[in-house]
């Protein structure tokens, strides 16, 4: 059940960039939320700041001629009712071609009024700032 619903939240997240739905986005993400980077620790804290994020990303993927951002889960863990934390790899693809390379996170999803949302993301990437239009892959998987 738990890989059902962080894989569902990932799906979600994706859709939501790749339709440019910021609302949907929104709805998937606790406030205020933290990305761990391989050189920064960046907190979102309001609502405009994370469409700030959400604008200038999706508009990067569409620039870029992304046609699919496919997030994929592997270890998950369901550290009580409340909290699943488990690792995924981002594939960022125009067709069939790499766009920017593989790279794995761990996602942090808390329940929040019945909901599960988006607390947490930390990754190896190379950012310093939000927001991250276009991920900085050191060290590709």
């Amino acid at each position: 059940m738990s890989l059902q619903i962080f894989q569902g939240h990932l799906d979600a997240v994706s859709r939501c960039v790749m339709t440019e739905d910021f609302d949907g986005y929104a709805e998937q993400i606790i406030l205020p939320f933290t990305l761990m980077t391989g050189v920064a620790t960046i907190w979102v804290t309001c609502r405009d700041q994370l469409e700030e994020g959400f604008e200038g990303f999706a508009a990067t993927m569409q620039d870029l001629g992304v046609t699919r951002l496919d997030r994929r889960a592997h270890a998950i863990l369901q550290l009580g009712p409340g909290v699943i934390v488990g690792s995924y790899v981002t594939r960022t693809l125009a067709g069939d071609t790499e766009i920017i390379p593989p790279f794995r996170s761990v996602l942090t999803l808390r329940r929040d009024a019945g909901r599960w949302k988006a607390a947490s993301i930390s990754n190896d990437t190379q950012n310093e700032r939000w927001p991250v239009l276009f991920p900085k892959v050191s060290e590709p998987i």
